[in-house]
């Protein structure tokens, strides 16, 4: 049966049937974790307002549907055949939240969470992330880009799952039960392996005398001018580390992310999208591109003429 695709609004009575749609593209990203959905409804329908919750959801037309994404109205602008919204992720205030504020003796979930309680923003950090003896947030970046960084610094990806809830966790390290074959309405398929393999990676810190304060003798150093783990240089420098077994545990994240990052695959399907983003597929049937892959993008579209096409943008794990 042919795949279909479901827009809700939450704003009118429990069990609405879905928006008429007549046009939906839908962008999520492990990059930048708020993603964005652009669709067109007749006019034959009451549109979700500015700040409706919308929920997006599809499947294979021959079972239940399943949840895609879920996001507010950012803008409604009306048409004379009916209205285009733009739906954001629930992540999406994160992005416009800027504060100037600083964290004494905390770790990295704890700033997290606070910034994703600012923005009214539901989180779930897995472990205490990097030590924070003094971190501090300036408005001229949005609390999403320090969320990033934080994230980055304890070693953990950061991303937004389809019921639009804020997750850091480590790396999904293997694959889940999802197989993906060149029969399983897979229209296009591409790999691209970059065959340089990078010489090293290091990751310093300031250690604790990046402190500047009466406590920096309670901190670990590794030596005076900071801490470094790995063996490149220049080493990616991130002045929050402050302990060695941080900058071993961020070494080890950036040392994973450039191997993925060589091994690029691009899958495009006649379908939903199979598995959520930093989730972990396997291939099977391509070729050199075959093995594991990683989630890292995702794009849904949906027209009358052309039906529903998902692409994957894929990093491959191992080899």
């Amino acid at each position: 049966m042919r795949p279909i695709v479901h827009v809700r609004s939450l704003a009118g009575l429990p069990g609405a049937p879905p928006l008429p749609l007549s046009y939906l593209r839908m962008c999520r990203s492990a990059a930048w974790p708020a993603g964005q959905a652009e669709l067109e409804c007749s006019s034959a329908a009451e549109p979700p307002a500015a700040g409706d919750k919308v929920l997006i959801e599809g499947g294979s037309g021959a079972g239940p549907v399943r949840r895609l994404f879920t996001g507010r109205v950012l803008r409604s602008r009306q048409w004379p055949d009916g209205t285009r919204l733009i739906v954001e992720e629930a992540t999406g205030p994160l992005t416009r939240l800027r504060i100037d504020e600083s964290i004494a003796s905390g770790n990295a979930r704890q700033a997290i969470t606070e910034l994703c309680k600012k923005a009214g923003v539901e989180a779930s950090v897995e472990g205490p992330g990097a030590l924070l003896p003094s971190y501090a947030m300036m408005s001229n970046q949005s609390a999403m880009d320090h969320i990033l960084r934080l994230a980055r610094m304890s070693g953990m990806m950061a991303g937004t799952d389809v019921e639009g809830k804020l997750r850091v966790r480590m790396p999904l390290p293997v694959p889940g039960g999802v197989i993906l074959r060149p029969q399983d309405s897979v229209i296009g398929f591409r790999a691209d392996d970059d065959p340089d393999e990078p010489a090293g990676g290091a990751v310093s810190g300031d250690g604790a005398l990046g402190l500047r304060g009466s406590d920096a003798h309670s901190w670990v150093l590794q030596s005076l001018s900071g801490i470094t783990a790995g063996d490149a240089k220049p080493p990616v420098h991130m002045p929050g580390i402050k302990t060695a077994a941080d900058a071993a545990q961020a070494f080890a994240y950036e040392k994973m992310r450039l191997a993925e990052a060589r091994k690029r695959r691009t899958l495009t399907i006649a379908a939903a999208p199979p598995a959520d983003l930093g989730e972990v597929i396997l291939l099977s049937g391509f070729g050199e591109g075959d093995g594991p892959a990683r989630v890292v993008g995702v794009e849904l579209r949906w027209g009358a003429a052309t039906g529903l096409v998902s692409r994957l943008d894929l990093h491959g794990i191992g080899g």
